[in-house]
């Protein structure tokens, strides 16, 4: 199991959205808003990855 920590709402942006979602599961914990990250893209990005 891996844990990442992001800081840099750029970063996690680039990070989140370079990944392959099939066969996997990400969870998303945060007391703010990911750094206005769209997430109905990342919906899409995840749907055709997957």
């Amino acid at each position: 199991m891996t844990f990442l920590y992001y800081t840099d709402p750029e970063e996690f942006k680039n990070y989140i959205t370079s990944l392959e979602y099939a066969q996997k599961t990400v969870l998303l914990m945060s007391s703010g808003s990911y750094g206005n990250l769209d997430f109905e893209a990342l919906k899409k990005t995840v749907l055709k990855s997957s």
